[in-house]
């Protein structure tokens, strides 16, 4: 764990537990320091970082035994949505496999979310599609404009839960899109998804092999990405 740079936030104090425990530094079992030691050692007050130790228990990253040393939970068993909205949260400190892992998962959630909103709602994706024609060549508007394609399919679902899911998605995405779509074949790729998607709206094709499809390659082409940047490789 590395000490909290003044002034101490809640948000450094819980990056800090979170980074080592998704490190190994804190694995699952592992006794924190007792409250006291702890707080020395982050730099911050005991009623602060008591307030994230409360909240990540919540979410199920610990276990808080009165009495006792607090211990690292499973989270990936015992863990909820909480832990995952966390672990978007900090895509910027995750390994590339487990980013990978997260886009597999989204690549699981979007396809049956978006058959439901072409179902229901066909105009108003094609209206979006239609725009991707004017997009600048430039990786934050493709970042920009393919969130707002997903969280669309989300609201056009029509279940307000699709959308919080999806939201829990939303830091992790701005890291990882704005470095995807530096590549220009990335960008190249996402047009031709866009344009296949509207096509498959208007004729009444189905839409969710082409959206799963899309989902897995582009999880595989962020591992490769990771991988070439982990290397020294750049984007």
């Amino acid at each position: 764990m590395r000490k909290v740079a003044a002034p101490p936030a809640a948000e450094q104090i819980e990056k800090s537990l979170v980074t080592a425990i998704l490190g190994g530094g804190l694995g699952v079992g592992a006794s924190l320091p007792n409250e006291r030691d702890l707080a020395a050692r982050l730099g911050v007050t005991r009623p602060t970082l008591r307030e994230v130790l409360k909240q990540l228990a919540k979410e199920g990253w610990l276990t808080i035994r009165h009495g006792k040393a607090t211990l690292v939970t499973d989270y990936w068993r015992e863990g909820g949505l909480g832990v995952l909205k966390t672990l978007a949260q900090y895509a910027d400190a995750l390994s590339p496999d487990l980013i990978g892992q997260l886009l597999e998962v989204r690549s699981l959630l979007l396809p049956p979310i978006t058959v439901v909103a072409c179902r229901r709602e066909p105009e108003a994706l094609l209206r979006r599609l239609a725009r991707a024609e004017g997009l600048d060549d430039q990786a934050m508007a493709y970042a920009e404009f393919d969130w707002g394609l997903q969280t669309l399919m989300a609201d056009c679902a029509g279940n307000p839960v699709c959308r919080l899911i999806i939201n829990d998605f939303a830091a992790a995405y701005a890291v990882l899109a704005n470095l995807y779509f530096q590549g220009e074949p990335h960008r190249r790729r996402s047009r031709a998804y866009y344009r296949e998607l509207a096509a498959a709206l208007r004729q009444g094709l189905p839409v969710e092999p082409l959206v799963r499809k899309v989902m897995l390659e582009s999880a595989e082409a962020w591992r490769k990405l990771a991988g070439a940047r982990g290397r020294g490789g750049g984007a």
